[in-house]
């Protein structure tokens, strides 16, 4: 059965450790008793924090404001938090074809916020498994 996505925000602004902010397009997927899945994409242009040192802040935002009641547990096992994956988009020096990098943290509960796991690459096929569906992306713009 696929995820739901449950939010879709083209242009989510964040703030990263530095203060500065950033901006990207960020999906939560979600289903009763499965971790949920953010994906955090940068958006062209964005010339401000990245999504890698801003990952703790992206998901203690999403944690405490778009899943549905994850402190009662209707979401989550008390052991586990979110799953973040960061779709990174780079242009191919050789061919100027652009490429994608998928890189996921698992965030644990630490009281009322999340701590972060270690960084592991991944794959959008791997992404795909996990919410049951085609991960639909907005468009590269060059």
């Amino acid at each position: 059965m696929p995820m739901g996505c449950t939010y879709n925000n083209k242009d989510f602004t964040y703030t990263g450790p530095n203060g500065r902010e950033g901006r990207c397009h960020l999906l939560v997927y979600q289903e009763i008793g499965r971790l949920p899945l953010v994906v955090a994409v940068a958006l062209a242009g964005n010339s401000g924090a990245f999504i890698t040192n801003a990952a703790t802040e992206i998901a203690n935002s999403v944690w405490g404001t778009q899943l549905a009641a994850p402190r009662e547990g209707l979401l989550l096992n008390p052991r586990e938090g979110l799953r973040l994956v960061e779709v990174r988009r780079q242009r191919n020096s050789t061919d100027e074809e652009f490429y994608e990098e998928f890189y996921e943290v698992i965030f644990t509960p630490a009281g009322q916020t999340l701590d972060p796991g270690d960084w592991q690459p991944t794959t959008r096929a791997q992404v795909e498994e996990i919410i049951g569906q085609s991960l639909i992306l907005p468009a590269i713009k060059s």
